[in-house]
């Protein structure tokens, strides 16, 4: 179940994302998403040559920002307004190298409760046509509100 509408979602996000570093960002907004529904959010990003290895893939610890934003995003998506919550496990499968190009995160809610939210996330690439490129769960801690 959702408790947020889109647009309270981008801004309880865009208040926390500079928290994440800039990694991927060079400012301003760096996931746009595409899909934002009860059971699953799905968001876009670019990746360019300056966020790559020596041999021109993606680094993990990029895919690793993309595995904790899609987390905390279907976290903020089931909480009531003004959850905060903090990463507690992530367990991530990186399948493939990771080209340069466009991204699509999408994060599935598995479970949601006072204790925990878990979160399976998808990571793909119009270029790789093999399959995902990183697969995996996050695990979250949500911090509600005072009542």
């Amino acid at each position: 179940m959702l408790t947020l509408t889109l647009e309270e979602l981008k801004q309880a996000f865009g208040t926390d994302s500079s928290a994440s570093g800039e990694a991927v960002s060079t400012g301003g907004d760096w996931l746009t998403i595409d899909e934002y529904t009860s059971d699953r959010i799905v968001a876009r990003t670019e990746i360019a040559d300056e966020h790559t290895r020596k041999g021109g893939t993606v680094a993990g610890t990029t895919i690793f920002r993309f595995f904790d934003a899609i987390g905390y995003l279907v976290l903020l998506a089931q909480s009531p307004k003004g959850t905060e919550g903090f990463t507690t496990d992530v367990s991530i499968h990186f399948l493939r190298p990771a080209p340069v190009g466009t991204f699509l995160i999408e994060g599935r809610p598995l479970r949601f409760g006072r204790r925990a939210s878990v979160v399976a996330v998808t990571i793909s690439s119009p270029e790789v046509a093999d399959g995902p490129i990183a697969a995996g769960v996050v695990s979250y801690v949500p911090i509600f509100p005072a009542e």
